[in-house]
């Protein structure tokens, strides 16, 4: 199988093992994912002529592509697929814009629409005994506020020692510690931090797995395949218009099927 191909570290491996017994233990394995194509989306290496006049009519120019500038906003497809091809119903293509750094304010917009997503059309559609596959991206790991570990950077040294004295640790001699100290105290409870879209997984009382996929190693997610397709081709013929209706015309049509 692809996955088994795809071991390239000891983590790989470890996830790709997991993946394996899931199979045989007979669950289904479904992938969820997302991308982004723009208006100025195209290969990239494009036939230039650096001294064109565009002249008079614009459609007439013969000076090449013009390479794109604005790689953050565009169209955003997210969809789930299995062995059988895209999961029927459970698209969600919309115009937005990925966050740019950490701090954005776009993030947590693109936080809660995930999270609506998979609780509103993944969730319902998966059968019992299904694995969710997905990857380590910020918007698929927003934590529930009251498990969040505390850090050395936002938080007093008197919230630390409440936290740390709500789950049960002795906290008598910890005045005299520094929030360095006490973080590494905290960081023992990692296993009580919860994800927002696994407890949404958990609350649908279904019989549904989370499994995240290691950092920096997509070619573990046989969507990629699906994602470099549909972006080689609008790249190539440069239809963005109708990039949402072509790309729900091949999920209908399970044309991409044979990548998985």
């Amino acid at each position: 199988p692809y996955l088994c191909a795809a071991v390239v570290s000891t983590q790989s491996t470890g996830n790709s093992w997991e993946i394996i017994r899931y199979r045989d233990d007979g669950w289904s394995l479904f992938y969820t994912d997302e991308t982004l194509v723009n208006e100025d989306h195209c290969s990239t290496k494009i036939w230039q002529r650096e001294t064109a006049d565009r002249g008079p009519l614009p459609f007439l120019y013969e000076g090449g592509m013009e390479m794109g500038t604005r790689e953050d906003e565009g169209v955003i497809i997210c969809h789930t697929m299995s062995e059988g091809g895209f999961l029927a119903g459970a698209d969600d293509v919309f115009v937005g814009r990925k966050p740019v750094y950490p701090i954005d304010p776009r993030l947590k917009d693109n936080e809660e629409r995930f999270e609506e997503y998979i609780r509103s059309k993944v969730v319902p559609l998966l059968p019992e005994k299904s694995v969710l596959v997905l990857d380590k991206a910020s918007t698929h790991m927003r934590v529930c506020p009251e498990t969040k570990l505390p850090k050395s950077s936002g938080w007093r040294k008197s919230d630390i020692i409440s936290w740390l004295q709500k789950r049960g640790e002795p906290t008598d001699n910890m005045g005299t510690l520094v929030i360095p100290q006490l973080v590494e105290i905290a960081r023992k409870y990692s296993d009580y931090q919860e994800y927002v879209v696994d407890r949404i997984v958990k609350e649908s009382g279904k019989q549904i797995k989370v499994l995240r996929m290691p950092a920096n190693h997509s070619e573990l997610n046989p969507m990629e395949l699906i994602w470099s397709r549909l972006k080689g081709e609008v790249a190539e013929k440069k239809y963005f218009i109708s990039v949402i209706t072509r790309f729900k015309r091949l999920g209908k049509r399970n044309i991409y099927q044979h990548n998985y």
